[in-house]
């Protein structure tokens, strides 16, 4: 080892080896230990070799670190620093080709740290270079020498920022290879309490055991289902067991879950023992804590020899939506372009491969990740320009464990990042390969729709009907004209950035919104083709904000025709969005169809998504896990805005409670609050919008009695679920 003074540098073999198989290379490193005096050098090539080079720091908490890559050739570099168990603690790229890069971090605490050196690949990198890596630690310098590095111009992927497990089988790609037991393998859940926790086991091969589904190929089998529905309760040393039989059992990662079905005896937080058996060889037991509701993943890795070994990642699945930082994330994507297909591999040293692509503002894609082999369970997730995560995916419909984006609408124009993973990011333990689509965007006279058959897309530009315009309307610097098909009376209102509607109650506003016709308003029917127009006139500068469309099925009118609508924005002169309804989706009374626009401060229009409202537009489930605790008597402040259309409060109750749950908008705000309560089956129990109609767009659940035991979820969102753009500060209240 290459002693200094008070810290070291040194060059780690195996280590190497980890990390780097997160880029899908190998490393090949100095293993004879240097004296004192001399140099560490390292020699960096393509595979067989290698095109990084991982060293290792020991620091102390607090301590300040630079860490500087210089290339004499202009070679440009990327800086990862991360501690012992994976997580990042900063990184670094030369992105203008500079030839330095520096990393500056603050230790968190004594121990280890791994630094990783991989060249940034662009068409312009260089194919062969050497640097030179300098550290520094409070003020004291050390130089590791310079290291040849040849590079393509490939994009070269980034350490994830979880500790690699140890060295796992590729994901399969044909028949799976089999080790023979003579002992068979057992998988053991324990806990010591009546709650009714469920075990599941996911194979190499995708096979699945758990009560519901007890046997799967190569002789495994689920035993008993403890406290299943509270029935036959067993407290000490509950047991949920997973058998093969002696024999062949699949080479690879098994994924272990742990489900906190229903507490039974309110029994609160239950910790756990995972213990895995593999012909007779024990795996290290991982153990658990669980509340109510919450999945626990962990995952063991059996290879060609028998040998196993639990994976160092496991725990609570949360509501993280990336498998690592946005940059890291951006830093690693491949090109792809529109209409193309690729395939790609996700194991647990490779969680995750990365996609981007250039679109225009309002283009309209569609994204869909097939598992073709192991056990992949697919993870789909979509980052704006900026790194925010726009729409994610991980099962496409029910029961169908693919995931796929489809028909999503692109806000702005610049480069977008597609994340393909797995249930559970990197504590996940499923694995395979892939094939990734992307295609788009809408082309003129497409149909764009989402898993319900609504619209969540803007179509291109179309003219109005001959007989609407024929009705010579009011010209205007916004206009928003609705037409559809039969004496149904639907109502059409426009909600400015101040929060004012404009519709048939309420013809004009402050801002100069006004109704210029309202077809079929209470049934009355002309004999034109009914079309409701509501605008701003020429003279009036729109205010900048979002503006919220609703279209509203008033009224039958004793029409039974199948109703279709199609809805016209202009803004300045130019159409900015036509929307409508599927062909194989009607419009039904009552439903209201919520889509937006929103006018930037330099005049840019952006249309917004389109849908009919409700409960199944939020993405609720993925996030109860970590919803915020409230008991009675609490008063909590929160904010709706475009990127959090919701906030989660959970409270324990009994059947039989009476219970008052009141969201105030914050007096300066737009906000139109809309509450959900969500019962202990996971159903809607209870929802208000408004607490008066038409008088208070504040929402009021008032002493409602719960049907039953267990934890309560009360969703704060607003107006128009997922379609909504009202936003602002809010109080949130709950009394018993």
């Amino acid at each position: 080892m290459f002693e200094l003074p008070s810290r070291h540098l040194r060059l780690i073999g195996p280590l190497v080896l980890l990390f780097v198989l997160a880029t899908g290379l190998t490393v090949q490193a100095q293993t004879e230990e240097p004296s004192p005096d001399a140099l560490v050098a390292g020699v960096l090539t393509r595979q067989p070799d290698a095109t990084a080079q991982v060293f290792t720091l020991t620091g102390a908490t607090g301590e300040n670190v630079r860490l500087t890559a210089t290339s004499n050739d202009g070679l440009a570099l990327a800086l990862t620093l991360t501690d012992a168990t994976g997580a990042l603690v900063g990184e670094a790229r030369d992105l203008t080709g500079a030839g330095e890069t520096v990393l500056l971090a603050v230790l968190p605490a004594d121990g280890d740290y791994y630094v990783t050196v991989l060249p940034v690949v662009s068409t312009t990198s260089l194919a062969e270079g050497t640097y030179a890596l300098v550290l520094e630690t409070n003020g004291f310098v050390t130089e590791a020498p310079l290291a040849t590095v040849e590079t393509t111009p490939e994009p070269a992927a980034l350490p994830t920022e979880e500790t690699p497990a140890a060295e796992e089988p590729a994901a399969p790609t044909g028949e799976p290879a089999v080790f023979v037991t003579s002992g068979g393998m057992q998988v053991s859940l324990t806990w010591n309490s009546t709650a009714n926790l469920d075990l599941e086991v996911r194979d190499p091969v995708g096979g699945t055991l758990y009560f519901n589904s007890p046997v799967s190929e190569f002789g495994g089998a689920f035993g008993q289902n403890v406290n299943g529905n509270c029935e036959a309760l067993v407290g000490n040393g509950a047991t949920e067991q997973v058998t093969w039989t002696p024999g062949g059992v699949p080479v690879g990662s098994y994924e272990v879950l742990v489900y906190y079905q229903n507490e039974c005896e309110n029994n609160g937080p239950v910790t756990f023992t995972i213990n895995a058996v593999v012909d007779g060889q024990p795996v290290a037991p991982v153990d658990g804590t669980l509340l109510p509701d919450q999945v626990f993943i962990s995952s063991y890795v059996v290879a060609a020899d028998g040998t196993a070994a639990s994976s160092p990642r496991s725990g609570v699945r949360g509501d993280e939506q990336l498998p690592a930082s946005a940059a890291v994330l951006i830093q690693a994507a491949q090109p792809i372009t529109l209409g193309a297909q690729v395939a790609g591999v996700v194991t647990s040293n490779l969680p995750y491969q990365a996609y981007a692509f250039t679109a225009n503002a309002n283009d309209v894609v569609s994204i869909v990740m097939n598992a073709t082999t192991g056990s992949l369970d697919p993870y789909v997730a979509l980052l704006d320009p900026s790194g925010n995560v726009l729409y994610f995916n991980d099962d496409a419909a029910e029961g169908v464990t693919d995931s796929a984006l489809r028909n999503s609408l692109l806000p702005v124009a610049g480069s977008y990042t597609i994340v393909a993973s797995r249930y559970g990011l990197t504590i996940g333990g499923t694995e395979g390969d892939f094939n990734l689509t992307l295609s788009g965007p809408a082309t003129p006279g497409a149909e764009t729709t989402d898993a319900a058959g609504l619209l969540t897309a803007t179509l291109v530009p179309q003219a109005l009907p001959d007989d609407v315009q024929a009705l010579d309307l009011p010209a205007g610097n916004i206009e928003v004209t609705l037409v559809w098909n039969s004496a149904a009376d639907l109502q059409l209102l426009v909600r400015d950035p101040a929060g004012e509607s404009v519709f048939d109650d309420a013809p004009q506003i402050r801002s100069g919104g006004t109704l210029g016709a309202a077809g079929n308003v209470n049934c009355t029917v002309a004999d034109t083709t009914p079309v409701s127009y509501i605008y701003w006139p020429q003279t009036i500068t729109p205010r900048a904000g979002a503006y919220e469309v609703d279209v509203w099925f008033q009224n039958e009118c004793n029409d039974t025709t199948a109703v279709n609508f199609t809805l016209y924005i202009t803004v300045g002169g130019q159409q900015v969005s036509v929307q409508s309804l599927a062909s194989n989706r009607t419009f039904l009374p009552t439903e209201h169809y919520i889509t937006s626009f929103t006018i930037d401060q330099d005049g840019t229009v952006v249309a917004g998504e389109g849908g009919i409202d409700g409960i199944g537009t939020i993405a609720w489930e993925a996030e109860a896990a970590s919803a915020l605790p409230i008991v009675p008597g609490d008063v909590v402040n929160g904010s709706i805005t475009a990127s959090n259309k919701f906030d989660l409060y959970a409270f324990e109750a009994l059947a039989g409670d009476t219970i008052t749950i009141a969201m105030n908008r914050a007096p300066a705000a737009n906000l139109d609050t809309k509450l959900y309560l969500i019962g202990p089956n996971g159903s809607v129990v209870a929802q208000n919008d408004d607490a008066l109609a038409g008088e208070n767009t504040d929402s009021l659940i008032s002493n409602f009695t719960l049907p039953d035991d267990g934890q309560y979820i009360i969703i704060a969102t607003h107006y128009g679920d997922r379609y909504g753009v009202t936003s602002g500060a809010y109080t949130l209240s709950l009394s018993q």
